[in-house]
C-alpha cells in the first residue's frame, strides 16, 4: 500500500465528514470540483444516510459535491464500487492504460457524459491505490 500524504485542509475536512457521519474516511481528495471520501468496504451505507440527508448536509456546508466510495480489496472490486450501478465485465491494465470493457455498451454514454468527470475521477481513485495506471479508458 502506498504511504498518503495528507495536507492540514485535507485532515479537517475529513473530521468534519467523520463528525457529521460517524464514518472515519481513509482518504479525501478533491477531482473537478467535488470531493471524494473513500470509506471502509461496508460503511459507505452509514456515511450516506437516510434518503442522502448527511451527503446533502456536507455538500452544503462544503458548498461541493460529494461521492462516497467505498474501497475494493482489489483493483476490479474499486471500479465495481466507484461505478455502481453500471455493471463491467472485465478490467486490464496495459502499458499504463486500464481497459474497462462495460455489460451494456450503452452505460458507456454514463460513465462519459459530465465532459468525463465519472472517468477522470476514477482515474485518481485507481492511481492513488495502483500506481502503474495513468489513464482510464472504456472499451
Amino acid at each position: 500500500m502506498p504511504t498518503i500524504s495528507l495536507d492540514n485542509h485535507t485532515i479537517r475536512t475529513m473530521a468534519f465528514f467523520k463528525d457529521k457521519t460517524g464514518v472515519s474516511p481513509i482518504n479525501c481528495m478533491g477531482v473537478d470540483g467535488s470531493i471524494i471520501f473513500v470509506v471502509e468496504s461496508g460503511s459507505a451505507k452509514k456515511a450516506v444516510g437516510q434518503n442522502g440527508e448527511k451527503v446533502k448536509a456536507i455538500s452544503h456546508a462544503l458548498k461541493k459535491d460529494i461521492k462516497i466510495v467505498e474501497r475494493g480489496k482489489t483493483m476490479e472490486d474499486t471500479i465495481e464500487k466507484f461505478i455502481y450501478p453500471i455493471p463491467f465485465n472485465s478490467s486490464k491494465v496495459v502499458r499504463g492504460t486500464l481497459a474497462i470493457l462495460l455489460k451494456n455498451p450503452a452505460d458507456r454514454k454514463k460513465l462519459n457524459g459530465n465532459g468525463k468527470k465519472t472517468l477522470r475521477q476514477l482515474k485518481e481513485i485507481v492511481k492513488m491505490y495502483h500506481q502503474n495506471v495513468r489513464n482510464v479508458q472504456l472499451i
